[in-house]
C-alpha cells in the first residue's frame, strides 16, 4: 500500500481518492461499501496515499475542494453511527486532513468540530485515546 502510494502520480493518487469515495457514497445500498471494507480501505489505501501526497507536496492536486467535501460531509457525518474501528480511521483520517491540509477545511470548521465533540463526549474509551 505504501509502495502503491509512493510510486503513483499526484493524478492518480487524486483518482484513487474519488474512487474510494464514489464506493463510499454509492447512493445504492448493495454498491455501499460495509463498515468492514471501509476500515480496510481507510487503512490499506486511503490514508497511505494521503501521506505520500503530504509528503511530496501534492496536497492540493490530491485532495481537491469537493473531495474535501465529501469526505466531511459523508464520512465525519455525526448522524452517522459507526463501530468502534472505523471511527479509529475516521480520526485517524481527520487528523491527517487538518494537519496536512488546514486551509482546505476553513469552510469546514463546524462539521469538523462537530465531529471531533462528538467523539470527545463517547462513553467508548477507544477512539479518545
Amino acid at each position: 500500500s505504501a509502495e502503491v502510494a509512493g510510486q503513483s502520480s499526484a493524478r492518480h493518487k487524486a483518482r484513487i481518492l474519488g474512487y474510494f469515495l464514489e464506493r463510499v457514497c454509492a447512493g445504492d445500498r448493495q454498491e455501499a461499501a460495509s463498515q468492514a471494507q471501509l476500515v480496510q480501505a481507510l487503512q490499506l489505501v486511503v490514508l497511505p496515499v494521503l501521506r505520500a501526497a503530504v509528503a511530496k507536496g501534492e496536497t492540493d492536486t490530491v485532495l481537491a475542494p469537493s473531495a474535501v467535501a465529501t469526505i466531511v460531509d459523508r464520512l465525519l457525518d455525526v448522524t452517522v453511527t459507526y463501530a468502534e474501528p472505523l471511527k479509529i480511521e475516521l480520526l485517524r483520517l481527520s487528523t491527517l486532513l487538518i494537519h496536512s491540509a488546514p486551509a482546505r477545511l476553513v469552510d469546514h470548521r463546524k462539521e469538523l468540530i462537530k465531529f471531533a465533540w462528538n467523539h470527545l463526549k463517547s462513553e467508548e474509551s477507544v477512539s479518545k485515546q
